[in-house]
């Protein structure tokens, strides 16, 4: 019984608990081509070793599968298994057969009966198997560096072992390679190339092995911002999805961002950021890639794919979805909180719509008349000074980019306020951060 051209089952061999099975069986397996960049990656890529003796080797995969045997009501099955040779690949008298355990994350050897163009052996565990060729090896760990910031989510290609590993959030990686060897690795993200590098082994493992890639600066830019939820508070977690460089993805766990990301020879960048599940995502935006890319706050929320300001006060915040643009009569953009349902004002935003930047107090102006904020009031009136209003910063960081309307930027500054419940005045701290659409 063919499973594939290079698998076969021996008939009436199959049991199941222990006892004879004679019924229907089912098999699932697929073997990919490891010299095929896709297809390789299939596979487990650990490339260490636990031989019969115990030893830990390397080892140079030659072939690998995927089998699983079950009955028709997915029970697993034990059978007598036959390994081909259609291919050649048994080219070494050393080649042996392994198993991957996962949960230990190495190939451990099988017992199998060998003929000159046949492997026998009992199959009792479903998973990925491997013909390879046993040597000496080591465990290298390491990191990519940039300025001295660890640079996530690259690839490390060691193309002789048909082998990819990919850094971590904090730019680590590890690997097991052959000792008293120079590997070469090409080292690439989700839009290409990047560099290479090798790494020379001897017979002891290495740690904190750096690639640094200061020589590639050009291919990075410094992504700084913030990610936030639908209440406007600090993510805990995240993704942002680098749409238009091979589907990347960037994973965090604190809501600052101020990491490297690869963009090779790319114009610009699409970024999206959502929850780490998924279930809430933001609009995608597209940013001119400059080598530092000030996105400012980012909305986990698939509301947020709307305008947005989330006002903060005194700490405490509240998120806005009814706003609009126009032109003020000065020719400078008005960035209006409307009450849901009304026309009345709650913030009245006044800015010079001249583009991205740092904006000047004195060109700024805010009239706040909110009496529902978190069960408190508030009202700060600077409608039309000239002399500056108490903005600390005020930066645009996205402006109608390629037509797309949008309009990104955040402000802080501390402003005389009137309070109510109970009636006092005084100054305050407030920031606001928001998307609106361009309408003028």
């Amino acid at each position: 019984m063919d499973v594939n051209p290079e698998i076969s089952l021996a008939p009436n061999n199959f049991k199941t608990n222990n006892s004879t099975y004679t019924g229907q069986v089912q098999t699932t397996t697929f073997a990919p081509d490891l010299n095929d960049v896709f297809q390789a990656t299939a596979i487990p890529q650990i490339r260490a070793g636990q031989d019969a003796s115990g030893r830990h080797v390397f080892l140079n995969i030659s072939k690998a599968y995927f089998l699983k045997i079950n009955t028709v009501f997915g029970e697993n099955l034990t059978a007598s298994i036959n390994i081909l040779n259609p291919k050649n690949v048994f080219t070494s008298d050393n080649l042996k057969l392994w198993y991957c355990d996962m949960d230990a994350a190495v190939w451990r050897e099988v017992t199998v009966n060998k003929e000159t163009d046949v492997f026998h052996y009992q199959h009792t565990k479903d998973g990925f198997y491997c013909l390879a060729v046993a040597s000496p090896g080591i465990y290298i760990s390491g990191k990519t560096l940039l300025d001295g910031k660890p640079v996530s989510n690259l690839t490390l290609k060691i193309a002789s072992h048909n082998q990819y590993i990919q850094t971590s959030a904090a730019g680590n990686w590890s690997v097991f390679l052959p000792t008293n060897a120079t590997t070469a690795v090409e080292i690439s993200a989700s839009c290409g190339m990047i560099t290479k590098a090798n790494i020379v082994t001897q017979n002891k493992d290495i740690q904190n092995f750096i690639i640094d890639l200061n020589n590639v600066k050009s291919a990075f830019s410094l992504l700084k911002g913030k990610v936030k939820d639908c209440l406007g508070n600090n993510a805990g977690s995240y993704i942002l999805k680098n749409a238009n460089a091979g589907d990347g993805y960037i994973f965090g766990k604190d809501a600052a961002i101020e990491q490297w990301i690869a963009t090779c020879d790319l114009k610009e960048i699409v970024l999206k950021a959502s929850d780490i599940y998924g279930n809430e995502t933001g609009n995608p935006i597209v940013w001119p890639v400059n080598p530092v890319i000030e996105s400012g706050s980012w909305f986990a929320c698939t509301e947020a794919k709307n305008p947005y300001i989330n006002l903060i006060i005194d700490g405490e915040n509240k998120m806005y979805w009814d706003m609009s643009t126009s032109k003020n009569t000065d020719g400078r953009m008005k960035i209006q909180i409307t009450k849901p349902g009304s026309s009345e004002a709650l913030l009245n935003l006044i800015a010079p719509a001249d583009g991205i930047g740092i904006k000047m107090d004195n060109q700024l102006n805010i009239l706040l008349r909110e009496t529902e904020f978190e069960g408190k009031g508030y009202e700060i009136y600077c409608p039309t000074s000239t002399l500056g209003c108490g903005f600390e910063r005020f930066e645009i960081t996205h402006f109608n980019y390629q037509n797309d309307k949008i309009i990104r930027g955040y402000f802080k500054g501390k402003f005389w306020t009137k309070s109510y419940n109970p009636l006092t005045a005084g100054y305050k701290n407030v920031e606001g951060e928001f998307q609106v659409l361009k309408a003028f």
